[in-house]
């Protein structure tokens, strides 16, 4: 109550402010001991995404390269990613394994691009499998599927296919050989077209805030798309980064190196558009001089590139200007047979409901970049990694909104209107990204 007792007042005024201060005091005491939502709580403690910030394993300290520097940078060379400004998302705590005291129920076949002991398998999935495992009792358990299909080497596309049997992994699923797969949409060119609007260069700055504008945008624009697939996830992996080899000439033009092994369309066309007179024919016999993919793609390939064990792995690695979009990202999903799921009893379909959606796909975003981030610090140690300069910046956004205008008549040959499309993208991704 507060200290205010009547008494002749020195005017009007003074005394209704006396009056509403003791009729408001009980509503002050409630408001004070009411506690506020957080807005960075899951919506309930209860579903697999108990908010926890992604494990102390979060983003690791990425060591500076011991390289000299390019003299001709004016930029430090980045050490460590920039800090997101997404909301992180909720993750799933690391569950003991389920107890059993006989085989499971139910076995679900699950296949990635990556083989079981990979770098992708166990950090960004392990904690989710066993989530829905421990969740069911030990009645359900998901288990690495043997590769029935071979996937295709990164740069190299798919068959063209008037539909998306094309993709290995979907024709795995819809077989039956697998049960849940993780593969990227945009391998099949013009059966998934809207989804890549999120593929564009210079669309995407960091992938937590544009994974969970995926999963809206696909739930606005795309519901229809994906057929006899329940989605589990969408996702952007980590940005695509142009990694040069040793020039062959003093002051050769990075952007400019080619042939490159690049595995996205759209930042090959972007590399196309730029003004490069020198670069050697398209289909050249020349050797590899880079390679535009993200860090943990780039650690997959180089085992098996002709020439990177003669010394001629990437020693420059240019990564976008800190503070603005990336030169590129790849859409992913994580994907179950209707089949499959019409399959579990009535309490395994909900677990799976439950552990599926926007905030699954932000969790996943967000294990892709430390991936990305520890394979980074690997494969960056013996080499320079610099951001693009301001010139080498200005130069791919003008490639970029060329780029744009070729998706946007693109769709529009496939009968879609893509200025909303685009429109509508950009809206979300700046909501997610506040």
């Amino acid at each position: 109550m507060p200290a205010c007792r009547f008494r002749p007042p020195a005017s009007w005024l003074s005394a209704c402010v006396c009056v509403a201060a003791i009729l408001l005091a009980p509503l002050q005491i409630r408001a004070e001991s009411a506690t506020p939502p957080s807005v960075d709580k899951p919506p309930s403690v209860e579903t697999p995404h108990s908010v926890e910030t992604p494990p102390p394993g979060g983003a690791p300290a990425v060591p500076a390269t011991p390289a000299a520097r390019e003299p001709a940078s004016a930029h430090e060379p980045p050490t460590a990613r920039e800090p997101t400004s997404a909301r992180e998302p909720p993750a799933f705590k690391e569950s003991p394994p389920a107890p059993q005291s006989g085989p499971a129920e139910l076995t679900l076949r699950f296949r990635l691009f990556e083989a079981p002991d990979s770098a992708v398998w166990q950090p960004a999935f392990d904690d989710w499998r066993r989530h829905l495992e421990q969740q069911s009792n030990g009645r359900l358990r998901l288990a690495p599927a043997r590769e029935e299909t071979p996937l295709r080497p990164p740069g190299e596309p798919y068959p063209q296919a008037g539909d998306d049997d094309g993709h290995p992994l979907l024709k795995d699923l819809r077989a039956g050989s697998v049960d849940v797969i993780w593969v990227r949409p945009s391998d099949l060119p013009d059966v998934f077209p809207r989804l890549e609007v999120f593929e564009l260069p210079y669309m995407v700055r960091e992938p937590v805030g544009a994974s969970r504008a995926l999963w809206e945008y696909v739930q606005v624009h795309m519901p229809e798309a994906f057929g006899d697939l329940r989605l589990i996830a969408l996702h952007v992996n980590g940005p695509e980064v142009l990694h040069v080899n040793a020039a062959p000439r003093p002051q050769a033009d990075p952007l400019c190196a080619r042939p490159l092994i690049v595995d996205s369309r759209w930042v090959r066309a972007l590399l196309d558009a730029l003004e490069c007179p020198d670069a050697p024919e398209a289909g050249s016999a020349d050797p590899v001089r880079g390679f535009a993919l993200p860090y943990a793609t780039l650690e997959a390939v180089r085992g098996g590139t002709p020439g990177w064990e003669a010394g001629q792995a990437p020693r420059l690695h240019i990564e976008s200007m800190p503070e603005h979009a990336v030169m590129g990202m790849r859409t992913y999903l994580v994907a179950m047979s209707a089949a499959a799921f019409e399959r579990l009893p009535g309490d395994l379909r909900r677990l799976f409901d439950i552990s599926a959606g926007v905030e699954t796909s932000a969790w996943l975003a967000a294990r892709m970049r430390v991936i990305d981030d520890q394979i980074r610090a690997r494969v960056t140690a013996d080499s320079v990694v610099r951001h693009a300069t301001l010139d080498e910046h200005e130069r791919l956004r003008v490639a970029a909104n060329k780029v744009r205008e070729q998706w946007l008549a693109h769709v529009r040959a496939l009968g879609h209107d893509g200025q909303p499309l685009l429109d509508s993208a950009r809206t979300l991704i700046r909501q997610h990204n506040r």
